[in-house]
């Protein structure tokens, strides 16, 4: 079963060469690692090394009880908040909290 997961995961993602950061990030967030050696070995060397030499290891520092001190409920809200907060860390990733903090506010309560 894992290795047919492996294998599916690689079919899904060797057609794709993304070029922003964010293509870059959900095309192999949440897949194998043996599929992203495969996509390297035989697809794009360079796109799969930015994702896993850099990508991969840019996490945010906004958490859900943030975003309730901020007003927002609970919600698919929460989801489109972090996944555009992850995109905002992905192409700053000098970014600190409470730039993360301010890139909601512009972007969600203005």
């Amino acid at each position: 079963a894992e290795e047919q997961n492996i294998i599916d995961s690689y079919y899904q993602i060797k057609e794709h060469t993304p070029e922003r950061v964010e293509d870059i990030y959900e095309l192999f967030h949440k897949k194998p690692l043996e599929s992203i050696l495969m996509y390297a070995a035989t697809v794009n060397m360079d796109i799969a090394e930015k994702y896993l030499n850099n990508l991969s290891k840019i996490k945010i520092s906004l958490t859900g009880n943030d975003l309730i001190s901020l007003g927002f409920k609970q919600g698919e809200i929460f989801n489109k908040i972090l996944k555009e907060t992850t995109y905002f860390k992905l192409n700053n990733p000098e970014t600190k909290k409470e730039d993360e903090i301010n890139f909601v506010r512009s972007k969600f309560l203005c």
